[in-house]
């Protein structure tokens, strides 16, 4: 989903990973800890997920919001829909860590959307969340990329 050879961008001044010292990271490296912790917490989702009612209700709706926004092509709203997406995804693995990591990391996915996004990607993006929604809501621990993979 990311442009070729973006290059770092600065990190958004409020985020933990410039407390820590890291001052920029290429889309790639936010990519790739994005859907480690993505994977992980589908997983974890999809085993815990029946236990939290009301989080997996709003799975549904910001899925839907997602999809809807996607299919209309209207990248803002479909980063504000995606951002719920994934806060409600944390909060079903019931680890309150994960939902931690996974909120720092999308604080800067948004920045990095903005940035470099490209538009046209919108049918991939919305096939892999749909694989994620369908997996959560089977209660289906099994890689919707990765076969031998967690979620």
């Amino acid at each position: 989903f990311l442009r070729k050879n973006a290059g770092d961008i600065p990190l958004t001044q409020g985020g933990v990973l410039v407390l820590d010292g890291i001052k920029t990271i290429s889309p790639e490296e936010l990519s790739e800890v994005r859907t480690f912790f993505e994977i992980e917490a589908a997983g974890l989702a999809a085993e815990r997920g029946k236990q939290n009612p009301q989080a997996l209700e709003a799975f549904g709706k910001s899925y839907r919001e997602l999809k809807k926004n996607l299919e209309a092509n209207s990248l803002y709203d479909a980063s504000v829909a995606g951002y719920q997406f994934h806060n409600v995804l944390a909060e079903l693995t019931g680890n309150k860590l994960m939902v931690k990591m996974l909120k720092t990391i999308w604080s800067e996915n948004m920045h990095f959307r903005q940035l470099v996004l490209l538009k046209g990607d919108e049918k991939e993006e919305l096939r892999i969340h749909t694989r994620i929604y369908n997996a959560v809501m089977a209660g289906t621990r099994r890689s919707p990329e990765k076969p031998c993979g967690s979620i």
